[in-house]
This record gives structure tokens, sequence and C-alpha cells, in this order.
């Protein structure tokens, strides 16, 4: 058995596979060894604000490039893909209209969420 922590919801699991082989049992994510987005992320887990139809959600962002981010948030949101929403990272000047590109909505009422930057 082999001890895995995600690089994106940094969740402790264990996997008789190597965690390039297997999937996230929390998050979803699969680690395939090849970046698709095509941009380098860095993990920045900072608070952040999410605006969705006027109504406010506190998050934490998990990692960042320069196209977009990943976000979670301890509850599940009113969205859907290329839903567009209003992000705002503390400690950072980034404040950004983006669209969700990829959700997860775990039944514990926590929410994994991409976004691309749109403006």
């Amino acid at each position: 058995m082999n001890y895995n922590i995600c690089p994106r919801c940094h969740s402790k699991f264990y996997a008789a596979l190597s965690e390039s082989d297997v999937g996230c049992p929390f998050c979803g994510y699969v680690n395939t060894g090849n970046e698709r987005r095509g941009q380098q992320r860095a993990q920045i887990i900072r608070d952040c604000d999410i605006l969705v139809d006027g109504v406010l959600f506190k998050a934490m962002t998990i990692d960042v490039s320069v196209n977009g981010m990943a976000l979670e948030l301890k509850e599940e949101l009113p969205l859907n893909i290329n839903d567009k929403l209003q992000i705002h990272v503390h400690d950072f000047d980034i404040e950004t209209e983006s669209s969700v590109v990829w959700l997860h909505k775990n039944d514990k009422a926590y929410t994994s969420l991409g976004v691309s930057f749109s403006g």
C-alpha cells in the first residue's frame, strides 16, 4: 500500500498503486503526469470570496495559474459548468470574472471547482 496526498484537495489516502496511477477518492483528481491546462499551476492556499448571482460564498484557493484556479468551499454552490462568477482572492490583487470549467460536489456538502479567468 502506498500513502498518497492529493495535489488538489490535499486529502491523505492509501492506494495499492502509485499516486500517478490512482484517482483521489475525495475530489476525483487523477494525476496523469501531464498538465492538460498548458500552464504551470502553483499551490497557493488563500481565503477568497465567490459572488454568484449576488450571493457571497467563502472559499479557499487550492492552486492558481495564469489562466485560472482551483477552489474549494465547505458548502454546495448553485453552479453548473460554464456559469459565470466573480472571485476576489484575499492577500492578492486578483479580482476577476471567471467561468466554471469543472465542478465536483461531495456528499458532505463540499464543493470543488476549477475556473478559467474570463475578464
